[in-house]
């Protein structure tokens, strides 16, 4: 455990005061490597600011040629001249910092940005667009902007301007045009923003607005924010050190330990070579600052997790030695309000060295769904791929699923087709998988172990790019040894659920790679495609082995081998969903454990979502179910490719344990107690004392259904009954 220490760092610890211009505050207690990486933000913050004020707060001084220094001496004003175009030439090209601009009143969604009149060209900060003084943001924009109007005036105001002064009065007036221009993009990225969240819509920050106007720029690339700012540093030795260490600490998955070892060796090879002092110290010695300056984690939100019920409750991510009373140490999860609280405790101890710590018993981590597509929509082609998707023409034949029905004739709220062409708004399929799997591999033996993985496929990628990792975005993953049982996979999906709403109203990204002033994009979740269990659990269905076993059909059980498809009764949406809010809406659990068993269902988060469909959504397992259930039954069973089991034609199935024939006089006399018909004949039959195979081999010798337990049988023999009597 790190050892706590006070750091003073004026990125993160310290608080700016705008009358002072100070910094004021004692700092604040954080672990050592947290301050070595504040130590870092300072340095990188105090580089990005001297590149951005590299003449907003003081004149630059240039040696003037040596031509001109004698010229000096005699009073010619040549010298002066020199320096003053070097100075408009530096102000001209300034580059703003990628902080965002503070106005003095908040931009208004009906207020259009207006340019100050040719005559007030030289007034600065004026007018209803004016920046607030007070703000740090603005220090270097404001004091570039002074200084360029004060030229500007001292230029009109000579008595006899020449040729040179008329050139420095048009590089000065094309300056300060650069920075209202600035100051204009600024205003509508904010105003953009006001207008979405007025809207409802949500707004995820990829980026500043204003970069297209000031590519030409060799600064350029230090407007670029969030996911387009460069992080690599010019000079050669340091970008060829950062990508040595993120290569064999990432990929090669160095300790963090040696990879520091490392680190230190290359810092010491550098001042070896004599490099500049300056620059070796841009080196960190931590790996993690590292991976931290180059933004390579995720944006995530974690939570404690209880590990009995899965209920999930905020988390700040800091582990205490002492809980305040407001901190909640039990699960306090009601599944029903007659039902009793969980309780489990969500805390345990640690010993950590002499110290004692309260951490998290189980933490689930959430990856936002917003910040992962400003991910994507900042790499170059993915726009025009996503598009591409739904603009392809029907050939008559299923060989994607954009050739589907269904999503071409999805419904946007206005009931025009969703995909399809909505202006510059881009529209997003998903399809959301579940699975658990055993997170040490084989390496545990003798011991059941699952986590549980949750994550989305974007549809509008081809099928060869569809499921590569760097196009799969991973919503979380519950940790094991055990995994969440019916509903209580609910807690997490409920997370992925609210950002899915946000992207049915519309989510805004501030820039991406095709649109530099942002666009609007819209998402809906079309596919579940899990394994049979996972699909289930997730829809809110049965299992396979329940009563309504199917999830398309309100086919039972009993009725499994009818193959009738115009016999098979079709399940509703309307009544699915009613169901589903009887079953969330009872007021314990016996009373859902008799809804489930009356219909089937239960309610799942995904029926949130006002589009979702779960009898058509859930797509069906062909993996699990055709290629390693059907075909291998088949191969193995039937034509007996399979070294176990006798060889034959496939003319008739052979069953691996064939159910053992009762004796004759048994059979009779169970067929005389059907047809005694007593008024509790089903009771009678699925009673403990009797036996499977004689009402197995009862349905065989008359024809009727075999599949199914006991009870199904029972069932059947019931229905025979039934007929009999009233043929």
């Amino acid at each position: 455990m790190s050892r706590l220490v006070r750091c003073t760092c004026k990125t993160h610890c310290l608080e700016f005061d705008h009358g002072t211009q100070s910094y004021r505050g004692g700092g604040e207690l954080v672990s050592s490597s947290t301050a070595q990486r504040h130590r870092f933000d300072d340095r990188l913050a105090e580089q990005i600011d001297k590149t951005t004020r590299i003449v907003a707060s003081q004149v630059l001084r240039h040696e003037p040629p040596a031509e001109l220094v004698d010229e000096v001496s005699s009073g010619v004003t040549q010298y002066e001249t020199f320096h003053l175009d070097r100075e408009v030439m530096s102000r001209s090209s300034w580059t703003p910092s990628d902080r965002p601009l503070v106005f003095a009143v908040t931009p208004e969604p009906n207020l259009k940005y207006q340019y100050p009149p040719p005559s007030e060209i030289h007034v600065p900060n004026r007018g209803p667009h004016a920046l607030d003084p007070t703000d740090r943001a603005n220090r270097h924009f404001l004091e570039n902007e002074s200084r360029l109007c004060e030229i500007l005036i001292d230029l009109q105001r000579r008595p006899h301007p020449g040729d040179v002064e008329v050139v420095l009065a048009d590089k000065v007036y094309e300056g300060l045009l650069r920075m209202r221009r600035h100051k204009e993009v600024e205003w509508d990225r904010q105003k953009t923003r006001e207008v979405a969240r007025s809207n409802d819509i949500a707004v995820v920050d990829t980026g500043a607005l204003w970069t297209n106007y000031l590519v030409h720029l060799p600064d350029a690339k230090f407007m670029q924010d969030i996911y387009f700012r460069s992080q690599n540093p010019d000079d050669p030795v340091l970008s060829t050190s950062f990508l040595t260490i993120l290569l064999l600490h990432l990929f090669f998955r160095t300790p963090r330990r040696a990879t520091t070892v490392l680190i230190a060796g290359i810092r010491s090879i550098l001042q070896a070579s004599r490099i500049p002092r300056h620059i070796i110290d841009l080196l960190p010695k931590d790996p993690r600052t590292v991976v931290d300056r180059f933004d390579l984690d995720p944006r995530v939100t974690s939570y404690l997790q209880c590990p009995s019920c899965y209920a999930l409750y905020a988390y700040t991510g800091t582990g205490t030695t002492h809980l305040s009373p407001d901190v909640i140490q039990h699960c306090t999860h009601q599944p029903t309000p007659e039902s009793s609280p969980c309780g489990v405790p969500l805390w345990m101890d640690r010993r950590v060295g002499d110290r004692t710590l309260r951490v998290p018993r189980r933490k689930y981590v959430h990856q936002s769904l917003k910040e992962w597509m400003g991910r994507v929509l900042t790499r170059p082609g993915v726009e025009d791929m996503f598009e591409e998707s739904f603009r392809r023409q029907p050939t008559g034949r299923m060989e994607d699923i954009w050739d589907s029905p269904l999503l071409r004739n999805f419904r946007d709220t206005d009931k025009t087709p969703f995909f399809g062409k909505h202006e510059d708004e881009l529209r997003i399929a998903f399809s959301l998988g579940a699975d658990s799997f055993h997170p040490l591999g084989s390496l545990e033996a003798k011991q059941t172990m699952s986590a549980t993985a949750l994550y989305m496929v974007i549809l509008n990628f081809p099928p060869h790019l569809r499921y590569k990792y760097k196009n799969m975005y991973l919503v979380g993953v519950i940790p094991g040894p055990g995994k969440p049982s019916l509903d209580q996979i609910n807690h997490a999906v409920v997370l992925l659920v609210q950002e899915l709403l946000e992207f049915w109203k519309g989510v805004y990204f501030t820039r991406t790679a095709k649109f530099t002033n942002g666009r609007l994009s819209k998402g809906a979740l079309i596919a579940l495609v899990c394994d049979m269990l996972a699909a289930r659990q997730m829809a809110g269905f049965g299992s396979a082995t329940s009563t309504l076993f199917c999830t398309f059909c309100a086919l039972t059980i009993q009725d499994i081998e009818n193959l009738q498809k115009e016999t098979w009764p079709e399940r509703v949406l309307h009544h699915h969903l009613q169901c589903a809010r009887e079953w969330k809406d009872s007021n314990s659990e016996r009373d859902r454990e008799r809804l489930f068993r009356l219909h089937g269902i239960r309610w799942s988060a995904l029926l949130d979502l006002p589009y979702w469909n779960p009898i058509y959504y859930t797509v069906i397992d062909s993996m699990h179910a055709a290629y390693l259930g059907l075909f291998q039954t088949h191969n193995r069973r039937v034509w007996g490719i399979e070294v176990s089991v006798e060889g034959g034609d496939g003319t008739f199935l052979r069953a691996n344990k064939p159910i053992p024939r009762p004796p004759n006089d048994v059979l009779r006399r169970w067929i005389q107690i059907i047809r005694n018909n007593p008024a509790d004949l089903l009771e009678r039959l699925t009673a403990s004392d009797t036996p499977k195979n004689v009402l197995w081999h009862i349905c065989a010798d008359n024809g009727l259904r075999r599949a199914g337990g006991k009870r199904a049988l029972a069932k059947s023999i019931v229905e025979w009954v039934c007929i009999c009597l009233h043929s």
